[in-house]
């Protein structure tokens, strides 16, 4: 069945909201907290599958934890749109280069990059500058202070699971079975225990003691469906701001507000022109525009400017960067 012309039900949207954090947990987990039977789990997940509104599984991890100190975007703006796949190919030499998107009307395209310091993001960004020099028009960069991804909100069921991708932890020094592990999660974040356990050349027992291990030392964060939110009718626009006198309080009072509105899929600080980002999630521009004026009404009195970007579905992610082994 094709999920576009498909009209969700109660069941659907629970479900949906459910497994966008807990896709992981056995179908009788998830039959229980969603108040269905599991045959019922198991044929409307193969029917997201098979409809192309699931397009990935990915694995969140604590970059902190794995010595990767700073993430940022980077926005480019192309000297033509025929440049774009020419660009792409160059950014995905970068292997710490975790997503690539497109963005407009500013810009084209936009990336995500995790690096241990300023020094390594600055060798890394002036480096892909220099290769495509040619084929862009500008470029900007976030360095992103602290981050904030919520639940599936859009449905109006509550879930408490948010990730902070850069949250306070010290580096942990991980075994070659324990990266392996990680390296499966990222590879195959959907697999059965028994795969990511033949993946990793380990036994499912082993498997599970250091998956357990992992999320205890907050290095896996947990798990989240890459939807094709345009299949539901929905889109991401992006509001960037330039926040006056952004302190502790002011920060606390926006992640609250983001943490609480349906239509906020995450709240991102950084330096930069514009030191916050709100990504909304919408289905027309009635909801785009209430999202806004939402905002105004809260915090207008500390916006000294704002822009608005449009985000497309993202072409690339992989959530794990470079991490060593202990020999």
């Amino acid at each position: 069945m094709n999920i576009d012309n498909m009209k969700l039900d109660l069941i659907d949207k629970k479900l949906l909201s459910y497994v966008y954090h807990h896709f992981r947990e056995p179908y009788t987990k998830i039959a229980k907290k969603c108040n269905i039977s599991r045959d019922q789990v198991e044929y409307r997940i193969k029917k997201y599958n098979s409809s192309g509104l699931v397009k990935g599984y990915l694995t969140m991890f604590n970059y902190k934890s794995l010595g990767y100190n700073q993430l940022g975007f980077i926005f480019l703006k192309l000297k033509s749109p025929e440049m774009k796949e020419e660009v792409m190919l160059e950014i995905r030499k970068v292997s710490t280069i975790i997503t690539i998107g497109s963005i407009m009307p500013s810009y084209d395209l936009f990336t995500t990059i995790v690096s241990k310091n300023n020094e390594d993001f600055n060798e890394v960004f002036y480096d892909l500058i220099d290769r495509i020099k040619t084929k862009i028009n500008s470029q900007e960069y976030f360095i992103i202070t602290s981050t904030h991804l919520y639940p599936l909100k859009i449905f109006g069921v509550k879930e408490k699971s948010t990730y902070s991708l850069i949250s306070e932890s010290k580096e942990v020094s991980l075994s070659n079975k324990e990266v392996s592990i990680l390296k499966a999660l990222e590879k195959g974040s959907n697999s059965k225990i028994i795969d990511l356990a033949r993946e990793s050349k380990i036994s499912s027992e082993l498997a599970i003691y250091i998956i357990k291990k992992l999320k205890s030392s907050n290095i896996l964060l947990g798990s989240r469906i890459q939807f094709n939110m345009s299949k539901l009718g929905y889109s991401f626009t992006v509001i960037r701001i330039n926040v006056d006198n952004l302190n502790k309080e002011t920060q606390s009072r926006m992640i609250y507000f983001a943490k609480e509105h349906k239509n906020i899929d995450s709240i991102t600080f950084g330096i930069s022109e514009f030191n916050c980002i709100i990504q909304i999630l919408h289905q027309n521009q009635e909801e785009l525009t209430k999202t806004i004026r939402d905002i105004y009404s809260q915090f207008g009195k500390n916006i000294k400017k704002s822009d608005l970007l449009l985000v497309g579905e993202d072409e690339v992610i992989r959530t794990l960067p470079p991490i060593m082994k202990i020999k």
